[in-house]
């Protein structure tokens, strides 16, 4: 195909958009076949919840990225508790590879 070996992107961040839970949101997502998959953002945090409520959803992100196919090596790069929009949140970076794209020939 005329595509084949390059990934998928608009595939990928559909896939990244139907596993993020609702409760964390991505302010920035940067894909590159060199550099890979990076995440920004932040998710809800209650200050009188516990256990801290958002660092569970980032974990869910985080488990729920780790396991799509076009994804690998998935990392938690930071995470502090801030204020976003006036509500206390909990700003995160994750990363990740991007698995390569199968070429002519490789079953995919």
């Amino acid at each position: 195909t005329a595509l084949g070996g390059r990934v998928d992107w608009p595939r990928l961040l559909d896939e990244v958009s139907l596993v993020l839970p609702t409760d964390l949101w991505a302010q920035t997502i940067v894909v590159d076949e060199g550099a890979g998959f990076s995440l920004a953002g932040y998710a809800v945090d209650a200050p009188d919840d516990a256990p801290d409520l958002g660092h569970k959803t980032i974990a869910k992100g985080l488990v729920r990225l780790a396991d799509l196919d076009s994804l690998f090596d998935v990392w938690l790069v930071n995470s502090a508790k801030t204020e976003f929009a006036e509500q206390d949140a909990i700003q995160f970076t994750i990363t990740a590879k991007v698995t390569p794209p199968a070429t002519e020939g490789e079953a995919q």
